[in-house]
């Protein structure tokens, strides 16, 4: 497993959280997992805990807070090991960079970039906005890599000066199987700049009954001003019927709400689906961008491979300036 890397800025808010996909090459077992960090108490995190905590496959989300720590470096890691005889472990280092405001460095990013398609299918490519959140010039390289070792992901442009478009393609022929196989694949792309170095962890599930992609959501509203209209969310499948959970996850003291109540709901087949109303809902008195992700996660298997599927989906709340 690829390490992971949050920057923020000192004082500011928290990065976006990012997933970690914990799979076997084999058959599937139970792990436990833990946390420790280096320096900074506790600012590491991971959604479940513990001895015996899952199985595989399983995609925990891993989440900082930087809002009580000081201009610097602070490393920890996240360790896994087999459940039952203990023969195994792995160990995932985890790096959070504060940046003084004066500093050149990565603006939010998202924690994670979902693709889904039917075995066969296609896939469209998705944009990442990197941006820098200090002063200065931040330029920036980018590279990808994948758990499977293919060459299914790539990135466009992979260098540049900050405000950049990146845009990430997936090669359907070029995953296992060809595209033909159902699974879960993971990659990650990896964005460096001097002095900081920011990771979005990429999955692809391929399969017949899951996620269909969805599109990002944009908001915009007068700094101070009224709150924007809400939007609907279709969330559709792309075969079966299936139960699904859902969260979602703020940066830069943003606030998202929607009108239906956390948890369960079920995905209507052949286009009839449940719909989630998402609110833009920001007081804030300066002008900015505020980054959100809602997580739908299927209950149980839909992609043929025994993974659960997730789908990340972004939705940004902009301030224009006055």
């Amino acid at each position: 497993m690829n390490p992971l890397n949050f920057t923020m800025k000192a004082g500011g808010g928290n990065p976006l959280p990012q997933t970690l996909s914990v799979a076997s090459t084999g058959g599937n077992f139970n792990f436990s997992s833990a946390v420790s960090t280096g320096s900074g108490g506790n600012w590491l995190s991971i959604s479940n805990l513990g001895a015996d905590c899952c199985g595989t496959p399983y995609t925990q989300t891993v989440t900082v807070d930087g809002s009580a720590l000081g201009v610097g470096t602070y490393t920890g890691e996240i360790m896994l090991t087999e459940y039952a005889g203990r023969t195994q472990s792995m160990t995932v280092p985890v790096t959070l960079t504060v940046e003084p405001a004066s500093a050149a460095f990565f603006d939010i990013l998202p924690g994670q970039l979902s693709f889904f398609m039917a075995t066969g299918g296609s896939l469209p490519p998705q944009t990442v906005q990197v941006r820098n959140g200090g002063t200065g010039t931040l330029n920036w390289t980018g590279k990808v890599s994948t758990a499977d070792g293919g060459n299914w992901l790539n990135i466009s442009p992979a260098s540049g000066a900050a405000p950049t478009t990146v845009t990430v393609t997936v090669t359907p022929g070029n995953l296992p199987g060809l595209g033909q196989q159902a699974g879960t694949f993971d990659g990650t792309v990896v964005l460096s700049a001097p002095g900081v170095t920011a990771t979005i962890p990429v999955s692809v599930v391929v399969g017949n009954g899951v996620f269909r992609q969805a599109n990002a959501l944009s908001f915009v509203m007068p700094a101070g001003g009224a709150n924007p209209p809400p939007q609907n969310l279709p969330v559709p499948s792309n075969g079966s019927n299936l139960n699904f959970s859902s969260a979602v996850y703020t940066s830069n003291g943003g606030k998202l709400a929607y009108d239906l109540q956390l948890g369960g709901g079920l995905l209507r087949h052949a286009g009839t689906h449940r719909q989630r109303k998402w609110r833009g809902a920001s007081r804030r008195n300066v002008h900015g961008r505020n980054s959100a992700v809602p997580v739908f996660r299927a209950h149980h298997d839909h992609d043929g491979a025994g993974h659960p599927d997730r789908h990340r989906m972004r939705s940004l709340l902009r301030h224009p300036a006055r």
